[in-house]
């Protein structure tokens, strides 16, 4: 009994630490129209999809959201001004967890920075690592339709060996 006890006392500070909270604080002060912001969060349902999770009125250039997420996991925030949902929307998408996590801009969240969460912040860090090489393989499939172009099959399998080649010599380097 006694042992159990000690296991239990033993074990409080991590459950505490696992039922920690999220709050998303925003700071936006060349935002002067009044504006409302939404935070949505991409979840598995019934396949993936955005599902409303909360909305805040922005007061003088400032609103905060807190909650509970089970794991960390793709969020974004938009920010509606008089109401209205423009045609080039006002939006941020980050890495949502169970952290005090800091929004930063001028007037619009879409060029905001994120601090405070440390899924983001590696995601953006790996981001950055692979932005170059894709952009390379977006270009290399740009000039692969080009070249394929009216070409026959026997015609691609010979220009998709020479694409393989060059990847492969890319991936090399």
């Amino acid at each position: 009994m006694k042992n159990s006890l000690l296991l239990l006392l033993s074990l409080l500070p991590l459950m505490a630490a696992a039922q920690k909270d999220y709050t998303v604080s925003g700071s936006l002060p060349g935002l002067t129209v009044p504006a409302k912001a939404y935070l949505n969060l991409f979840i598995l349902d019934d396949g993936w999809t955005w599902r409303a999770a909360d909305s805040t009125e922005v007061k003088d250039g400032r609103f905060q959201f807190s909650g509970c997420v089970k794991e960390p996991g793709i969020a974004s925030i938009e920010v509606r001004r008089n109401g209205v949902r423009v045609a080039k929307k006002d939006v941020i998408q980050f890495l949502i967890e169970n952290s005090k996590i800091t929004i930063t801009g001028a007037d619009s969240i879409a060029k905001a920075k994120v601090v405070g969460s440390a899924a983001d912040k590696e995601n953006r860090e790996r981001e950055a690592l692979i932005s170059p090489h894709k952009a390379r393989i977006e270009e290399l499939t740009q000039d692969f339709k080009k070249r394929s172009a009216g070409f026959s099959a026997a015609d691609s399998v010979i220009e998709i060996k020479k694409a393989q080649e060059t990847y492969l010599t890319l991936q090399a380097e």
